[in-house]
C-alpha cells in the first residue's frame, strides 16, 4: 500500500499531464462540433418586392431586394403588375448588385402587366447583412387609379424564375410579393379673398359672406372692420356661388371657378 502511494506521489505530474492530453483529445472533438454549431447560420435566400405607396397621376419606384448567401451571380424572374393602374415600367440596376453586373429587360408584354428581368454578373453578390437591392422599377400611376392595394408579384413568364452560382448550379430561393398602396389623391385647395363695401365706397363691417359649392354646401365668413373677408382651403373646381347676406344693401352674387388663389373678389352693395 505504501509503495502504491509512493508511486502516485512520484508520478503525479506525469499523470496530470497525460490526463490533460486525454481530456483535450476527448473534448476537442466536442469543441470543434460546438464551433460548427456557432457559425453564422445560412441566410434563407429570398427575393422580395418592397411595398410602397403612391398617389394617382404620379410616378412610383418599386425595389426588388435579395437576402443573399453570397454565392449568387445570376438571377431571372418576371414581375407582374396591374396595367390599368401602373404603366410604362422603366427598370434599372439596384444599388446592391456586384461590380460588372449586366441587366437585360424583356418588356414585350409590359402592356399586359408583365416584365422579364435577367441580372448576370461574373462576381457574386455580397452575403447579406442588409438586403441587397437587385433592381428598381419606376411606374407611371394612372391619374384615374382607384385607391387601394395594387399587387406586384413574381412570375415565370415570359422570363422564368432562376438563380445560379458561379459554376452554373441552380440555387433555391423564396419569393415574396408586395404592393403599391395607392392613396386617394389630395385635392388642390386655394384661397378666395376680397372686400365687401357699401354703395358709397366704405368697407362694410360684420357683413356675412357666403360661399356655396356645387353640392349646395355653404360656408360663411364675417367681414372685418374695413370690410375684408377670406375663405381658405377652397377645393379646386366649381362653379361656386359667392354672395353677401345684408339687411342694408342688395348684393349681386358671383359665380366662380377655382383653379388658383383668387384675390380682390370684391362685391359692392346696391341701394
Amino acid at each position: 500500500m505504501k509503495s502504491v502511494k509512493f508511486f502516485i506521489a512520484s508520478h503525479r505530474q506525469a499523470m496530470l499531464f497525460f490526463g490533460a492530453v486525454f481530456c483535450i483529445s476527448i473534448f476537442g472533438i466536442n469543441t470543434r462540433h460546438t464551433n460548427a454549431e456557432l457559425r453564422s447560420p445560412v441566410i434563407a435566400r429570398a427575393f422580395r418586392v418592397v411595398s410602397t405607396t403612391a398617389t394617382p397621376g404620379t410616378q412610383v419606384s418599386v425595389s426588388v431586394e435579395l437576402d443573399s448567401n453570397g454565392d449568387e451571380v445570376a438571377t431571372s424572374f418576371t414581375l407582374n403588375f396591374d396595367p390599368t393602374k401602373l404603366s410604362a415600367p422603366a427598370v434599372t440596376l439596384g444599388s446592391g448588385v456586384p461590380a460588372g453586373t449586366a441587366l437585360t429587360v424583356n418588356s414585350n408584354q409590359a402592356g399586359s402587366g408583365r416584365v422579364g428581368i435577367l441580372v448576370d454578373s461574373s462576381n457574386s453578390f455580397s452575403a447579406s447583412g442588409p438586403p441587397r437591392q437587385v433592381v428598381m422599377f419606376r411606374f407611371n400611376v394612372a391619374a384615374g387609379a382607384t385607391a387601394g392595394a395594387s399587387a406586384i408579384t413574381f412570375g415565370s413568364s415570359p422570363t422564368p424564375r432562376s438563380t445560379s452560382d458561379p459554376d452554373g448550379n441552380g440555387l433555391s430561393a423564396t419569393y415574396q410579393d408586395g404592393i403599391v398602396d395607392i392613396q386617394p389623391a389630395q385635392a388642390s385647395t386655394f384661397t378666395i379673398s376680397g372686400r365687401i363695401s357699401a354703395p358709397s365706397g366704405p368697407g362694410l363691417r360684420n357683413a356675412t359672406v357666403f360661399l356655396q359649392d356645387p353640392q349646395g354646401n355653404r360656408r360663411t365668413a364675417t367681414t372685418s372692420s374695413f370690410g375684408f373677408y377670406q375663405f381658405d382651403t377652397v377645393v379646386a373646381g366649381g362653379p361656386y356661388t359667392l354672395g353677401v347676406t345684408s339687411r342694408l344693401f342688395r348684393f349681386q352674387p358671383l359665380t366662380l371657378t377655382v383653379s388658383s388663389d383668387l384675390a380682390n373678389v370684391d362685391l359692392v352693395g346696391q341701394e
